[in-house]
């Protein structure tokens, strides 16, 4: 049996011009989910990450948190959907951080309204109808699929892989192993915490979904103020 552990990066910096950059907050994740994982499972023999600063970060400071010392690879196939450009399409305001302000501000409730703009961009993407994205729908899922085959081709007997990636690539994974749909995927992406673990198994006959967004080392009372979502 071998295992992967996907993980979620560390809150971002939402509503900044650059969000791929951690949060002091995000620090903090990183460093107590290391503390806590490599303690569990020790030193894991693959560690790979997206490309994204977001994806590094979490995975330098959970690797030095824990006494960590391995050599570890980025791909682009673990990176997360452009969020911006799904967005943009759907409402030009929506592609930076002060076009996203200035167009919730006379809203009574910005969080629900940003969050049903989101839905609709997220179902135009998802329709296949329109072509003015840099990555389509399909080959979205298709990339994330390409990088979990290939992770658990490479994965011999007993080994253990750690995965930096993103909310998106980890709802992709979880759909086509347990069969959800476009909606129920988008549904689950929502709930996924930042720096939460989620683990597959891989066994001579099949690939399980063994836990999902698992975030037990963040619900100490002084701790919980580390559940996040974005």
């Amino acid at each position: 049996m071998a295992s992967i552990y996907l993980i979620r990066h560390g809150q971002a910096s939402f509503g900044a011009e650059d969000y791929d950059a951690l949060s002091e907050l995000g620090m903090a994740q990183a460093r107590q989910l290391g503390k806590v994982l490599f303690e569990r499972i020790g030193t894991p023999d693959i560690v790979l990450s997206g490309t994204m600063l977001r994806h590094q970060q979490t995975r330098d400071l959970a690797l030095a948190s824990g006494h960590i010392q391995i050599s570890s690879e980025t791909q682009s196939l673990w990176n997360e959907y452009d969020h911006q450009a799904v967005l943009a399409a759907f409402e030009p305001r929506l592609k930076t951080a002060a076009g996203t302000r200035e167009l919730l501000a006379q809203s009574d409730n910005p969080k629900t309204q940003f969050a049903g703009l989101f839905a609709q961009a997220m179902a135009r993407w998802q329709s296949g109808q329109y072509q003015d994205y840099p990555e389509s729908w399909q080959a979205f899922k298709s990339r994330v699929k390409t990088a979990s085959t290939s992770l658990l081709a490479t994965l011999k007997q007993h080994q253990v892989a750690v995965v930096f990636t993103s909310g998106g690539p980890i709802s992709i994974i979880a759909q086509q192993l347990l069969g959800l749909s476009d909606d129920k995927m988008l549904s689950l992406n929502w709930t996924l915490t930042n720096c939460g673990l989620s683990k597959i198994v891989k066994t001579p006959n099949r690939v399980i979904l063994a836990t999902l967004n698992e975030h037990s080392h963040f619900e100490k009372s002084d701790l919980r103020h580390m559940i996040t979502y974005k």
